[in-house]
């Protein structure tokens, strides 16, 4: 009687394990959905996405800075420079192209593939 009744409980035990593992799988598969990449796209493919448009092609060569814009960024970025970040939806990439002498700063969406904003600056 002793003998089935520990086989009993480790079967409950076993079965306990099994339900444990399978909510974690579960729990794991559920937040990749709502991971940055899945929802706002890779940096490096909005890049890829944002060089084919003919306004960045001159700016191929240059040195590039990306950033994915959150809602705190955003507050406070539109606090220093409003004409920039007014009205932006957090999701957006802020895609800085730089070399010794001038910069351009973009604002892309990765979903809609539109540049929102571009921004040149000379240095000279």
């Amino acid at each position: 009687m002793v003998i089935a009744q520990k086989s009993s409980e480790n079967r409950i035990s076993l079965y306990k394990i099994v339900i444990i593992i399978i909510s974690v799988f579960i729990c794991l598969i559920a937040l990749e959905k709502f991971t940055p990449v899945a929802m706002y796209g890779d940096a490096t493919v909005a890049l890829t996405n944002l060089k084919a448009h003919d306004e960045i092609q001159k700016y191929e060569n240059y040195s590039v800075e990306i950033v994915l814009l959150t809602e705190e960024d955003l507050e406070k970025l539109s606090n220093d420079q409003l004409v920039v970040y007014e009205g932006l939806t957090p999701g957006v990439y802020q895609i800085t192209f730089f070399s010794v002498t001038d910069k351009l700063l973009v604002i892309y969406d990765y979903k809609s593939d539109k540049i929102i904003r571009m921004f040149y600056i000379n240095y000279l």
